[in-house]
């Protein structure tokens, strides 16, 4: 191949370029000036693009010969299957989310462990290496709520003169799946909250919902216990790591966590407790302690009768303003006015008493 001129040498400063045109123009005819002058100034801007590092053969292509605009598709378009009669294809996508779409992940970037910008291309030994914008991501969804991604951004890096790309191998800590292995857990598990919900939309009695998760709930839960057993006896996962001690506690409390397949009622989890007793520890905080511990009781009672209330889903100012209006009944029967039942009471203590004649 013949070696081309140098370019910085058709490459004319400003001044010298119009004194250049000035002394041509009276020696060509029109049509021949105005093709040397766009040669002319067309090279300092050849110049700058292949200067710069971002610039793809294609965009080069591009931008000297213009965008293709007629393609054998447009020009002669193929003939509707009889499957596909309207000519509509296949949708485009694969059904999963693209990395993009991961915005809180945590971006890692990877670089090649062999290759750096600037290095002269193993492939036909005469380019140089530049990096490319858009990288080469892969992504890992991690087993733990509410799914933390990472996303490993590899190094792409383009010879500018064969075109060949060199990316960065995938690092061990991606895996070989987009998903980690404890992610199915939880996916199970989310299954089966499901199911409670839609137990609760139903409205089954606990013999019924016992039932109900018997048929949809056990198979799921008897598929994760057969994992969770593989992935220790089987070696899969480091009893020390993250994963392994929360496959050891669901291990060791399995009998606890599937009551609710074998006792009526039995809750799926134990939230409601926790947070009754967050509750405490906010009355605690905003009390800003007591100064006796008389004063400390009294709070306390007061915070465990609202928090029934609320349980019940009663007016606590209502039913607080009950107990004051009616001291003499309450201290008689307290059971009868209990958050849950005391509306019976207050209506027997309002209708008027019978009296003989």
């Amino acid at each position: 191949m013949k070696s081309l001129p140098d370019l910085n040498r058709l490459v004319l400063p400003p001044e010298q370029r119009e004194a250049f045109l000035a002394a041509v123009r009276p020696l060509l005819p029109p049509e021949q000036f105005e093709f040397i002058q766009a040669m002319v100034e067309a090279f300092p801007q050849i110049k700058q693009l292949l200067e710069g590092k971002n610039l793809s053969i294609a965009r080069l292509r591009q931008v000297l010969f213009g965008a293709a605009t007629e393609k054998t598709a447009t020009v002669c378009p193929p003939a509707p299957s009889a499957s596909n009669p309207k000519g509509q294809g296949k949708r485009r996508g694969h059904g999963r989310r693209p990395a993009r779409a991961y915005t809180g992940a945590r971006r890692q970037t990877v670089r090649h462990p062999r290759l750096r910008p600037g290095d002269q291309c193993p492939e036909c030994g005469k380019g140089r290496l530049r990096r490319q914008p858009q990288p080469a991501p892969v992504v890992r969804v991690e087993a733990q709520p509410p799914f933390p991604a990472t996303v490993f951004e590899k190094e792409v890096l383009r010879c500018n003169l064969c075109g060949k790309t060199f990316t960065a191998p995938t690092p061990p800590e991606a895996g070989e799946s987009k998903y980690a292995p404890g992610v199915g857990v939880l996916e199970s598990v989310r299954a089966i909250y499901r199911f409670e919900a839609l137990a609760k939309q139903q409205r089954l009695d606990p013999a019924a919902r016992l039932r109900f998760h018997q048929t949809h709930s056990q198979p799921l839960m008897e598929a994760l216990k057969a994992w969770l057993d593989e992935q220790i006896e089987g070696h899969r996962v480091e009893p020390n790591s993250t994963l392994g001690e929360a496959i050891g506690f669901m291990r060791r409390h399995w009998g606890p966590l599937t009551l609710f397949l074998r006792e009526p009622g039995a809750p799926l989890d134990n939230n409601l407790c926790e947070q009754i007793l967050k509750m405490a520890i906010l009355h605690r905080k905003n009390s800003l302690s007591f100064k006796t511990q008389h004063g400390a009781q009294v709070g306390d009672l007061f915070m465990s009768l609202i928090q029934t209330c609320r349980l019940n889903r009663v007016n606590p100012w209502d039913y607080l303003m009950a107990l004051v209006r009616h001291p003499d009944q309450v201290r008689a029967n307290p059971e009868q006015w209990l958050p849950w039942n005391y509306q019976d009471a207050l209506e027997s203590a309002k209708a008027p008493a019978s009296t003989n004649d």
